[in-house]
């Protein structure tokens, strides 16, 4: 490379370390604003519900079966993360046990402070998977991908057998037919897109790559950002995504094993939301958690961070429909249950990808 070819690299990276900075001061921000906005959401929702029966409801608490509750939510983390291992040795990037579990647990971390649940989140989660395994972020991003897509199969089945039992057993409320009715429309819709998708898979990389190209020339244009990338850089990272992908489709014997681990994950997912409410003292039968986890989780998809908001108003809306439990209580369990699927998962992230940092320096 000649004089002027190595400074004006060295002055792009130095601009973008730049940008990298400020992107890291806004990120903090907006995690920041948005973790306070999520603890008014459940300010509002205890406030009208009723503080002191609330607090009440949490007098009955009992301490073993919240020590049951940290249990489930480990094996939760533990049986996801095996399907990000399982991913990751498809990729020829395949890591230790306790490693891919530090992984997963920074995954979680992304999904944790990002809105819009996975969706919002994949980006971010990406580049953790890319740096902790020192693999391209296009490699990073298609194990995210992957994962979440393996996770978001067997959920169809559990709402489905849910859906099943009451069916047969009970009377299920009109609107949670409603429900069901439009979780299956969208998980229809998904899958015919994602099957169009695949089939158009080369025409809409093309576009793809045209498309970002465009846009990184406009921004360079027309901003001080300096995001102008060759077009043949970005043919590259776009092939190698798709790549990977294939890549991962061409063994089923092995995504049936990611999916096995999958359905585990979803089943101590359940576990966690039966035994908050057993934790003050109610216990509804044990497929209900089977039909309602699978349903309020879709309703993640919030523009805050860990999904607040629609997935807290949707489970308080299925199990009043669906239990006999009072609504204080139901609340109150509520609090235990995301304190054992958010917070906890949160908390281990943030300190795995502190770790996974430190290592990699």
């Amino acid at each position: 490379m000649d004089e002027s070819g190595r400074i004006r690299n060295e002055r792009v990276e130095q601009g973008d370390g730049e940008m990298d900075a400020r992107g890291a001061q806004l990120n903090v921000r907006s995690v920041v604003l948005g973790l306070l906005a999520s603890l008014v959401v459940i300010v509002v929702i205890v406030s009208l519900v009723g503080v002191s029966s609330v607090v009440a409801a949490f007098k009955a608490a009992r301490p073993s079966a919240i020590f049951a509750i940290v249990v489930a939510v480990a094996c939760w983390q533990v049986a996801w993360s095996s399907a990000l291992h399982v991913v990751l040795s498809l990729l020829e990037y395949p890591q230790s046990r306790p490693r891919t579990m530090l992984i997963y647990l920074s995954i979680v971390f992304a999904n944790s402070i990002t809105p819009f649940a996975q969706a919002g989140a994949e980006p971010l989660a990406a580049l953790f998977v890319s740096r902790a395994t020192d693999a391209e972020y296009e490699t990073g991003l298609s194990a995210v991908v992957s994962v979440d897509t393996i996770n978001f199969l067997p959920s169809i089945g559990f709402a489905m057998l849910g859906f099943a039992y009451f069916t047969v057993r009970a009377t299920l409320n009109p609107r949670l037919k409603l429900a069901l009715v439009l979780f299956l429309v969208v998980a229809l819709v998904v899958a015919v897109v994602a099957v169009f998708a695949w089939r158009s898979r080369e025409t809409l990389a093309a576009l793809l790559v045209s498309g970002l190209f465009w846009l990184g020339a406009f921004l360079s244009r027309k901003t001080p950002l300096n995001v102008d990338v060759p077009e043949q850089e970005l043919e590259r990272r776009v092939t190698l995504f798709l790549s990977n992908l294939e890549q991962i489709a061409r063994t089923p014997h092995r995504l049936a094993v990611g999916l096995f681990f999958s359905a585990v994950g979803w089943f101590f997912l359940a576990v966690c939301l039966w035994l908050s409410l057993y934790s003050l003292g109610y216990a509804i039968p044990v497929e209900a958690p089977l039909f309602i986890v699978p349903l309020a989780m879709t309703a993640s998809v919030t523009p805050l961070p860990g999904g607040f908001g629609g997935i807290d108003a949707a489970y308080i809306l299925l199990l009043v429909s669906l239990t006999n439990v009072p609504l204080p209580v139901i609340t109150a369990a509520l609090l235990v249950f995301r304190a054992g699927t958010y917070l906890l998962p949160l908390i281990a992230g943030g300190a795995a990808v502190t770790m996974l940092e430190a290592n990699r320096r």
